[in-house]
Parts: C-alpha cells; structure tokens; sequence
C-alpha cells in the first residue's frame, strides 16, 4: 500500500513562486500538492498515526 505524503512546505514555496511570477503552473502544482497533504493527513488520523501540525508547513495570509 502507498502511503499519502505531505507536501505543505513545498506547495507554500510554489504558491510564494507563484505570487511573484504569475506562472499558472505554479498555482496547479501547488493546488495538487495541497490535495494529496490532505489526503495524508487524513490517511493518518484514520490509521491513528502521528500528523505534523508544526505552523512551518503553512502561510496564513492575513
């Protein structure tokens, strides 16, 4: 079986990629790593394993 991973930190660098740049591919690379973060966080919370919930993994925009 595959296990989901988790690509927080990477999909906020390309979100930051794509804020400057504009570049759409950006914006779909970072909206498929933040679906598959989802999944293995919920892939975890069903299987009773540990989550990162460290604050590094994410930006709030305020």
């Amino acid at each position: 079986m595959e296990i989901a991973e988790e690509w927080g930190a990477q999909a906020a660098e390309c979100a930051l990629a794509w804020r400057f740049t504009k570049n759409p591919r950006y914006l779909e690379k970072t909206k498929r790593m933040l679906t598959v973060s989802i999944a293995a966080y919920h892939e975890a919370y069903r299987n009773g394993r540990e989550v990162c919930w460290y604050s590094t993994s994410r930006i709030i925009e305020t």
